[in-house]
């Protein structure tokens, strides 16, 4: 799903081999979007309630945020002006982000959703 330069991305796999990452690889297929947010299969990219759940829960900043700067991304996008930004050399150059907000293989035991009890909501409408 891209929304103005954003993208959400699911992940799938069930081994370390097949869920590696290569953020260049994701940069080249999506190369007008200047964020992407990579998520496991257990969120609903298209919720973006879900995504930021992802976010909040999985994604630590120090280790989860890849960057690719002085690449041109969408040429409509008004802060890829060197007005915006010192690192910004001339017109239609930006820095891409990519947030991997899934769990690391090996810690994917850990990571289980809360399941919540089912609720009789008719009750309050009696």
């Amino acid at each position: 799903m891209v929304e103005c330069n954003l993208a959400k991305v699911e992940v799938e796999g069930s081994n370390p081999f097949t869920r590696s990452i290569d953020p260049r690889a994701s940069s080249e297929t999506l190369a007008f979007v200047d964020q992407e947010t990579l998520v496991d299969e257990d969120v609903d990219p298209f919720d973006s309630n879900d995504v930021l759940w992802a976010m909040t829960t999985r994604f630590q900043a120090d280790a989860d945020v890849v960057t690719f700067p002085g690449v041109r991304c969408h040429p409509l996008d008004p802060s890829q002006s060197p007005g915006m930004s010192p690192s910004i050399r001339s017109a239609g150059i930006t820095c891409k982000a990519i947030f991997d907000c899934t769990v690391p293989f090996d810690l994917k035991a850990k990571f289980q959703r809360a399941r919540f009890m089912d609720v009789d909501y008719q009750r309050f409408f009696q």
